[in-house]
């Protein structure tokens, strides 16, 4: 079957379903009429393809090395080959030059092309036979993409992207099924897979309706995603047969989905000749599919996991396709097998907890690390184990953290503490000297820091989405100022015990009726204290050492002066004293008690 014959079929009645009851029902009537040469036996076919394309207006279609029907044509004897597709594809064509001349509907070589459409395939049938599946490949194809007229009439139509997608599923049929209709079950599969790609290939269009790309391309991420997988379909036994066929909706729906939303969101990428990123997402989309074959999807991803993971590597796939494809025949799929082989056992060897957690950081770390790649070129393992290792870490310190501070629970929704890892990924993940160092790495640090310094607020100064900016911070200012406020000593953390005394000095003067009631320091005013703490500190470690307990000696002492004078001093002045006792007491000055005449001269700049 020629990709032509399909695609003709597919369209064909697309446009007939969507010419509403009353043309289809004059189309029925005027069968005979408007396509006799499939019944008329004075009619021939081969007579009249021979001579149609040997007219000078047509005989480049057929004739030559760049024809595009080349493979149709005797090209030695200057004739249609007599295979009964080649033959319909010619025939069909044919059709489709007179109609676009707009010649009327009277002579066999100027039928209407629904018409005929439709009528070819209602032929295929032969008398007394079951339908041939060709018929229901195309009416199934068609009904997809009714679907999708419906709500966008315009999908389908000449020379739009849906027209491509339905282009390169059609070409994939072809390729993928054989001629004379004798389907087995690995068939139907492919046949599922394919149309699954179908569906999210005219959603990715109807979703960016500017969106180009050449229909090579996409023909060639569908084989590449499709071809092996159905060549690898079990034949035995029936249970397993039936795994994989659920798993292709449930997996390649989702994965689907993520490579074409990943090529509209990369148009540059998939605009060229070459096909490595092609070869690369449907290496990274088998892979996917023969692990959950091989586990299942609820014991090591989810559905949410897996789309966020998918969408994740397309991206490195897309950006640096020479991360999966090189000069070795077969990288490509090894690659992408070890890639989702080492995500998956980092999930099975993990609990339900540390588990979810894994799954929901796995994108992340592989984003971020496969963006830096060129910055471990000289690590002993290949990018992909580092953002292994990378999820397996931070997974195993924030699960730990959780289950040794329980302020971490009552503070830091589910979600939040997911974000908490994300922050310390997205942040130290470019970092080589962060993520391949000893056990006492700095992002480990910045979690330690974080925890304890949730410990501290025992009044729950500060929310949630606080610590999250806090951490955005200390994660930023780790990789900035390696081996500083966040080296594990002790399994101390300097930035830690930072922010505690900070905490501390805050709540000391609450249970006082009076003062407690006056204090500003809580909340936002509280949370940039604590930021302007870390980034002061973060370049000189050895000063907050030698000084923690004078910082939070000057902490309580600046925020008992406020509370006492809260007519003339708030939250702006609080703070902008706070910079500079901060910086005079790491430089190791003495520091007054604080009066009104100390804090105005502060204030005006002059003390």
């Amino acid at each position: 079957m020629t990709p032509d014959l399909v695609l003709f079929g597919i369209s064909s009645i697309i446009r007939l379903g969507t010419a509403g009851a009353n043309a289809a029902e004059q189309a029925a009537r005027d069968a005979d009429a408007l396509f006799p040469i499939l019944r008329e036996p004075a009619f021939d076919p081969i007579s009249y393809i021979n001579t149609y394309f040997v007219h000078p207006d047509t005989r480049d279609l057929v004739q030559g090395d760049t024809a595009p029907y080349r493979l149709l044509w005797d090209q030695l004897d200057n004739q249609v080959i007599e295979q009964p597709d080649f033959i319909d594809t010619l025939l069909i064509l044919s059709i489709k030059i007179e109609s676009k001349k707009g010649n009327a509907a009277a002579d066999p070589r100027k039928r209407s092309s629904v018409a005929a459409g439709s009528l070819m395939v209602a032929q295929w049938r032969d008398k007394d036979q079951p339908l041939n599946p060709w018929i229901g490949v195309i009416l199934s194809a068609a009904d997809i993409g009714l679907e999708y007229v419906s709500a966008n009439p315009g999908i389908l139509e000449v020379g739009t992207q849906g027209e491509k997608i339905l282009g390169a599923y059609a070409k994939e049929l072809a390729a993928l099924l054989p001629d004379d209709g004798n389907f087995g079950t690995q068939h139907g599969f492919g046949q599922r897979l394919s149309a699954t790609f179908l569906k999210a290939g005219l959603n990715a269009v109807a979703d960016n309706p500017g969106w180009l790309s050449d229909e090579e391309h996409i023909q060639s991420l569908i084989s590449n995603s499709i071809a092996p997988l159905v060549e690898a379909f079990p034949h035995q036994p029936l249970m397993t047969q039936l795994i994989w066929s659920d798993l292709g909706d449930a997996v390649m729906g989702p994965v689907a989905a993520a490579a074409f939303r990943t090529i509209t969101e990369n148009p540059a990428t998939f605009l060229g000749k070459k096909f490595d990123s092609d070869k690369a997402i449907g290496a990274v989309t088998r892979a996917i599919f023969l692990q959950v074959a091989d586990t299942g999807l609820a014991d090591q991803f989810t559905k949410d996991g897996l789309v966020e993971l998918s969408q994740a590597v397309f991206t490195v796939v897309a950006e640096k396709p020479a991360l999966f494809i090189g000069d070795n025949e077969g990288r490509t799929d090894e690659m992408a097998r070890l890639l989702v082989a080492d995500l998956a056992g980092v999930l099975s060897k993990t609990d339900s907890f540390d588990r979810n957690l894994a799954r929901q950081l796995a994108g992340t770390a592989v984003s971020t690390v496969g963006a830096n790649a060129y910055r471990f070129e000289d690590s002993d393992d290949p990018w992909y184990k580092v953002a292994v290792y990378l999820i397996e870490s931070v997974t195993g310190t924030l699960s730990e953290a959780v289950v040794e501070n329980t302020a971490l629970q009552r503070v830091l929704s589910p979600d939040q503490l997911i974000e908490l890892g994300r922050i310390v990924i997205r942040n130290i993940g470019a970092s080589p000297n962060l993520i391949l160092g000893d056990d006492d790495a700095e992002w480990n640090g910045v979690i330690k820091a974080i925890a304890s310094g949730m410990e501290a607020d025992e009044r729950l100064l500060l929310s949630g989405s606080d610590w999250l900016q806090i951490a955005a911070l200390a994660a930023a200012e780790a990789s900035r100022n390696p081996a500083r406020l966040f080296n594990l000593k002790d399994n101390q953390v300097l930035a830690g015990q930072l922010i505690m005394v900070i905490l501390e000095a805050a709540s000391e003067i609450l249970p006082e009726a009076g003062h407690g009631k006056r204090s500003i320091l809580f909340g936002a005013t509280l949370l940039e204290a604590v930021q302007i703490a870390v980034r002061a500190g973060a370049g000189n470690s050895a000063a907050v050492t030698q000084h923690l307990d004078d910082i939070q000696l000057m902490v309580a002492s600046l925020n008992l002066f406020v509370a006492e004078n809260h007519e003339k001093y708030g939250s702006k002045e609080w703070l902008r004293i706070f910079r500079l006792l901060f910086q005079a007491v790491l430089d190791g000055a003495a520091l007054p008690a604080l009066t009104d005449e100390i804090a105005e001269d502060l204030l005006k700049g002059v003390a």
